[in-house]
């Protein structure tokens, strides 16, 4: 199992949580898994002190508030939904990797070498592993010149749909014929934050309009997938081969930073031009949101996902039974656009929100105790 842990920080959310699928090994993996998932990023790239700072708080944080008080502080936003300007499931190409090599985060990738950008003795470090990446990205960028036209994009698909919000904690997806599509349930954290709310992602989308139990749609939400591609398991391969552990290692944290990039890139053109809310948010873009993420554990979300946007036929992404990507330079999730939307920590949940969460997502307790043991208080 240890070779087959994942050496990037994309893709380790998705590995810790997918562990708790792995059924015969259950009662292993539990005991291996800290309370919380590891934050990976802000804007699907990682801060050098974002990991590091969730946990000190993590450690902090603990039940204040039973599942009923919790919504009752729930956030309080002023709702101002802009419709998209593409209403449909859209295909979007990065024009070359170089456009993707602008948007790397640096300090994310040193992160990924367990190099500490603030600490002066490992600047030396720092400064050759940036060169010897740049000297990797500079035969890429030839090889895709010398291919010309015929040379693999990367790729990423996106849709942005009708939505609304309900006081269960739960999210309802609307086709753009207004029916009722999918509902994504989400937790809520019940401990307060310094302005005494306790969030939920479902508090980023307006609340729907319900008649005689049925909801209509009062906002919208934005779903993506994105790969770098197969490509990057035939560069992979002959460095495997020679047992090239580092230059391995250097493939596998660049493409997870390109398809990084890429889902910035993508969120940015959403916010301007695709969905345009951008200008309506005093530029902000919003938040792109990968299950796995601490305010999002549940990974069983992919498939919804997958199924809303038909993701394997239309990209050429798929995803397996214990909620990994193919291929492996991947991500998937969702745009909230709210311009106060943030990320944050779930933290502990009780097992009367366990409870609540297994009747809403039709399953029961037993069986979700399986993935979110770990959470559970």
């Amino acid at each position: 199992m240890e070779e087959n842990r994942p050496k990037g920080l994309l893709e380790k959310a998705h590995y810790i949580l997918s562990l708790l699928l792995e059924k015969e090994e259950d009662a292993i993996i539990l005991r291996q898994i800290k309370p919380d998932p590891i934050m990976l990023n802000r804007q699907l790239t990682d801060k050098a002190d974002c990991g590091n700072e969730l946990t000190t708080q993590n450690k902090e944080l603990s039940i204040e508030l039973n599942l009923a008080q919790a919504r009752s502080h729930a956030l309080e936003l002023d709702y101002n939904p802009i419709e998209p300007n593409v209403m449909r499931i859209s295909r979007f190409e990065a024009s070359s990797l170089e456009e993707l090599i602008t948007k790397i985060d640096w300090d994310a990738f040193l992160l990924e070498w367990g190099i500490d950008i603030k600490d002066e003795s490992q600047k030396e470090r720092a400064s050759e592993l940036i060169a010897r990446a740049n000297s990797f990205l500079d035969g890429w960028c030839a090889t895709q010149k010398e291919l010309d036209s015929d040379a693999p994009r990367p790729t990423a698909l996106y849709g942005i749909f009708p939505a609304c919000a309900t006081r269960e904690d739960e999210v309802k997806v609307f086709s753009y014929a207004h029916k009722e599509i999918e509902a994504f349930q989400f937790f809520r954290c019940q401990y307060f934050d310094e302005n005494r709310n306790a969030k939920s992602l479902c508090d980023y989308i307006a609340p729907g309009i319900c008649d005689n139990g049925i909801y209509r749609p009062t906002d919208y939400i934005g779903f993506f997938a994105a790969t770098i591609g197969n490509e990057i398991e035939m560069i992979l391969r002959p460095y495997q081969n020679r047992g090239d552990k580092e230059s391995v290692k250097m493939i596998e944290i660049l493409a997870n930073r390109l398809v990084s990039s890429l889902s910035v890139l993508l969120q940015e053109k959403i916010a301007s031009d695709f969905w345009g809310y951008k200008k309506y948010n005093g530029g902000k873009v919003g938040i792109a949101v990968v299950p796995g993420y601490p305010c999002l554990p549940d990974l069983r979300h992919l498939k919804k996902i997958f199924n809303i946007l038909s993701v394997s036929s239309r990209s050429g992404i798929y995803l397996h039974n214990n909620m990994s990507l193919k291929p492996v330079a991947s991500v998937c999730g969702f745009y909230f656009a709210h311009p106060q939307a943030d990320y944050f920590s779930l933290g502990p949940i009780s097992m009367e929100q366990i409870k609540d969460y297994a009747n809403r997502s039709k399953t029961t307790t037993e069986e979700l105790l399986k993935y979110f043991s770990p959470l559970a208080n």
